[in-house]
């Protein structure tokens, strides 16, 4: 099973390369690339768009396994190598509003980058989208709150506050090629052999970081 999760991560590679490399060559075409000046070291056009791979290497994948698990059955073959499969399926059945709520909020907040990457929107512009977009996401699901004994609205704001905050801090990464995308890698990569490790082992939340990994 460890290894049919991590070939979901070889997966999303395969597309976010093949991605990436089409993004190379249309973002030009498009006039859609980040010119030189200020403090950019580049000296001519690059193409942008790079987000748009990785976005799609993830969530395509969701998207045909969300499918399958609400409108297909445990398979056979694997009934007998994973226990308790049935179990697992029904739970990944009521997590998904979960994970659904999730990829849209992840839509939302992808087609704010690329308007930014198009005409840069003010900082107070996209806080304001992201604070809204990660509210109507808290509120609508119960499963997103921490510090549940501090009670229902300090737990939404905290909740709100903190996922803002590691987005942003992401998104401050963003000053060198390779350093927010390295980043996220190293954290997805701990996380994954974690969900692994556990017992019972988060199979469903392992699929999703395998697939973030490969991204």
């Amino acid at each position: 099973m460890i290894l049919s999760i991590l070939s979901l991560g070889l997966l999303s590679f395969v597309i976010s390369w093949s991605g990436t490399l089409a993004m190379k060559r249309i973002a030009p075409r498009i006039g859609f690339v980040d010119k030189p000046g200020g403090r950019k070291i580049h000296a001519n056009p690059k193409p942008l768009g790079g987000g748009v791979a990785i976005f799609w290497a993830f969530v395509l994948p969701m998207l045909v396994g969300l499918a399958v698990v609400q409108w297909g059955h445990p398979p056979t073959s694997l009934q007998g190598r994973i226990p308790h499969l049935a179990d697992y399926w029904s739970g990944m059945r009521e997590r998904m509003p979960l994970a659904i709520g999730m990829l849209l909020a992840a839509a939302v907040m992808h087609v704010m980058g690329l308007i930014d990457d198009r005409k840069a929107l003010g900082p107070y512009s996209k806080l304001i989208v992201q604070l809204g977009v990660i509210a109507v996401l808290v509120i609508s699901l119960r499963e997103l709150r921490i510090l549940t004994a501090l009670g229902s609205v300090p737990s939404i704001v905290i909740t709100i506050l903190w996922i803002a905050a590691i987005t942003n801090a992401f998104n401050f990464l963003d000053n060198m090629d390779g350093l927010s995308a390295g980043v996220a890698a190293v954290c997805t990569a701990a996380f994954l052999v974690t969900t692994l490790r556990i017992q019972p082992p988060q199979l469903f939340v392992a699929a999703a970081l395998a697939l973030l990994l490969g991204a």
